[in-house]
């Protein structure tokens, strides 16, 4: 909780620092704000990128999914097998079945961060373009300040006038025409 407190009065404190320097060197100061989940859900290439990951999601799924089945089996067979075993003979398909397992907490492992990466990899120029469009419209509008409706799922913006909203223009700017209200 100590954290969170610290981000939201850092990053008040530089959005207080942002208003000065602005205020000092014109004073004017004007401010909008844009909703980046928003514009990202209204794009099409966002689609796109969400049908990718879910297609790897679902790759990796069935892999998983089948290498639990070959352990399973191997365990029941096992389990059938375990009284007739000489102990040596179990002691090797135990540590068989072991690295089975750890290779099925890799794979997982390695799935989870290869979707992490992959999405990454997809969204990064989506936000670099809605990025460079917001610039554009606050060149064109002369916003000094453009913040972000919420970071992470936390508001940054507490209270504002919906006239101060961009993110419908910064869609039609990036070709969106009709874009569905939130």
């Amino acid at each position: 909780m100590n954290t969170i407190k610290k981000i939201f009065f850092s990053a008040f404190c530089l959005i207080l620092s942002m208003l000065q320097i602005t205020k000092a060197n014109n004073g004017t100061t004007k401010i909008a704000y844009a909703n980046l989940e928003y514009i990202m859900n209204q794009l099409p290439e966002a689609k796109k990128i969400e049908k990718e990951i879910k297609d790897l999601e679902k790759k990796y799924k069935k892999e998983i999914e089948e290498k639990i089945k070959i352990f399973q089996e191997k365990i029941k067979i096992f389990q059938k097998e375990y009284e007739k075993m000489k102990e040596e003979t179990k002691k090797t398909k135990q540590q068989e079945l072991q690295k089975i397992q750890k290779d099925i907490e890799a794979l997982e492992q390695k799935s989870q961060s290869s979707i992490t990466k992959k999405q990454m990899d997809l969204v990064k120029p989506l936000y670099d373009k809605i990025n460079k469009t917001i610039q554009t419209i606050a060149k064109a509008h002369k916003y000094s300040i453009v913040l972000s409706e919420n970071l992470g799922g936390m508001p940054i913006v507490l209270h504002s006038d919906e006239k101060t909203n961009i993110s419908n223009l910064v869609l039609k700017k990036m070709g969106v025409s009709n874009p569905v209200k939130k």
